[in-house]
């Protein structure tokens, strides 16, 4: 008889042991298959090219993302100014 044997489900250290046939019962499963991703779930999105010979469009883009970060900027300052209104 063996120390498990003999101590079975009985505390030890503030920890419950197992006995040798619950550990038996216990069986490992294998997951991994269930996640498989297909050709197009890997894939990135794919957006559109767009063909821009002389390069107007690239210029329209440049104006666009510019106005965008000052429009960014004048907001967080009027953010700003309305929350210096608000505590005086």
């Amino acid at each position: 008889m063996n120390f498990r044997e003999r101590r079975g489900n009985e505390t030890w250290g503030g920890m419950k042991t197992k006995s040798a046939a619950a550990a038996a019962r216990l069986k490992r499963i294998n997951l991994a298959g269930i996640a498989t991703n297909s050709a197009a779930t890997k894939t990135a999105k794919a957006y559109p090219l767009l063909a821009d010979a002389d390069g107007q469009v690239a210029a329209l883009v440049e104006g666009i993302l510019e106005k965008s970060e000052q429009l960014e900027a004048i907001e967080g300052a009027l953010e700003i100014e309305k929350s210096i209104l608000i505590l005086t």
